[in-house]
């Protein structure tokens, strides 16, 4: 059930997941004014025009996530980040076992995503500031948005709501310059995108290579690009143009002077838009052309390793939460909140397994972790120079993933207890 409350034009929300994730209550950040404004003016405009992403692409992210999750027989909780009107979600969320939360900021593409995917839930925030549990999910995918996104705020909370070794996977679609009317198209419009965060600048891999990040997650980025051929008429070119949140943020009489010189070059390369095709809303004949669209998918994993060494930690670090886990149902798959008599049957129950699992980590070899991560980090190497063998290397990273799992569980289990009984003290 979901409760939406406005106070000083600032959104807060309580939300219990038919998933078991347990949603606090939070403050939706300032977003890009460009982006805030564009996308709100043209939130169905962008859902209708901008091109999907090609199976081999879902694929192979689908593949990435599942590699973590291999013989672990959990199901697969995914947070697809600035969702938008959910092209990237619906595609994902289709993959068996998957289990898909969605985040957009702005409230028109949330109502677009609500009429598309009213099964998926779609929350508001931000994402420096995800309204989701810590380590909630195995992947977070970010689809055509990191650009307005790359900060240490932003990767400091995908951390926080990913799993041990879980998987940060970012998408980008792009109109290829390798045909000429796109190429002249965008000589056009991409000169109104000058001090805007901008996917094909490339600024966003800055914040990667800061140190704090690169403890999060350690890198480098690894990137691999998909293509794929579809027909665009003049009237959705330019509808296209349009979508872009620089484009549809402008002025009125400034639109006017893109959509002139859009046609103009539409109107040369005339003879290129022969393919006859139909209206799919008036069901018209009308004439398209070829557009190519290649597509980037970059991911980098949370360090795991890193995750193993500051578990014990946690208990002086940890914050305060209320009591919100079910005495009988400890993983708070059911969403029920107990009593301060619940907790503290639940803190005996499990303090001897969680004190065991602390012991396990406390004993562990500081040079095995370390050996295994120099193996996965060499193999990452080789599997960059070898795409091809890219995925055969992440094995490595699986059985790693084994070992954080094995000892996590029990102790955030015990974290959380014990944190409930200092908050009732």
């Amino acid at each position: 059930m979901l409760f939406l409350k406005i106070r000083r034009r600032r959104l807060e929300l309580n939300l219990t997941s038919s998933v078991g994730f347990i949603i606090p209550r939070v403050c939706i950040r300032e977003i890009h004014d460009v982006a805030a404004a564009g996308f709100r003016k043209q939130a169905e405009g962008y859902e209708r025009t901008r091109p999907s992403y090609p199976a081999a692409a879902v694929n192979y992210v689908a593949k990435l996530i599942g590699l973590s999750k291999r013989d672990l027989g959990k199901s697969t909780n995914v947070l697809d980040l600035a969702a938008g009107g959910g092209k990237f979600t619906c595609l994902i969320s289709k993959r068996r076992g998957f289990h898909v939360v969605a985040v957009e900021p702005v409230l028109a593409m949330r109502e677009v995503f609500q009429q598309k995917l009213p099964e998926i839930p779609c929350l508001p925030g931000t994402a420096d500031k995800i309204p989701c549990r810590n380590q909630s999910f195995d992947a977070v995918t970010i689809a055509q948005a990191f650009h307005w996104m790359s900060t240490l705020d932003a990767l400091r909370d995908i951390h926080r709501v990913l799993r041990p070794g879980g998987l940060l996977a970012l998408l980008w679609n792009m109109e290829s310059r390798s045909v000429p009317w796109v190429a002249s198209l965008r000589d056009i419009y991409e000169k109104y995108d000058t001090n805007i965060p901008q996917y094909r600048h490339g600024d966003w891999k800055e914040v990667f290579l800061l140190p704090e990040a690169q403890r999060l997650f350690p890198g480098p980025l690894t990137t691999r690009f998909f293509q794929q051929d579809m027909l665009v008429t003049k009237e959705r070119a330019w509808e296209r143009v349009l979508s872009k949140s620089y484009i549809a943020s402008l002025t009125e009489m400034e639109q006017a002077v893109v959509r002139s010189q859009v046609e103009g070059i539409l109107h040369e390369n005339r003879s290129a838009f022969s393919i006859p095709t139909r209206n799919p809303v008036t069901s018209e004949k009308e004439f398209a052309a070829h557009q190519l669209i290649d597509t980037e998918v970059t991911y980098i994993r949370e360090a795991a390793l890193n995750s193993l060494r500051r578990l014990p930690n946690e208990l002086v670090r940890k914050e305060k939460q209320p009591s919100t886990v079910c005495d009988a149902c400890p993983t708070n798959s059911c969403g029920r909140r107990s009593s301060p008599q619940q907790s503290a049957t639940l803190a005996r129950r499990t303090r001897a397994e969680g004190e065991a699992a602390l012991n396990s980590l406390r004993r562990l070899p500081e040079e095995e972790p370390t050996e295994l991560g120099d193996r996965y980090n060499s193999a990452s190497a080789d599997a960059r120079q070898r795409p091809e063998v890219q995925l055969q290397d992440e094995e490595l990273f699986v059985n790693l993933h084994r070992l954080v799992n094995a000892v996590a569980p029990p102790v955030n289990v015990l974290i959380e207890t014990l944190s409930m009984q200092e908050g009732q003290t």
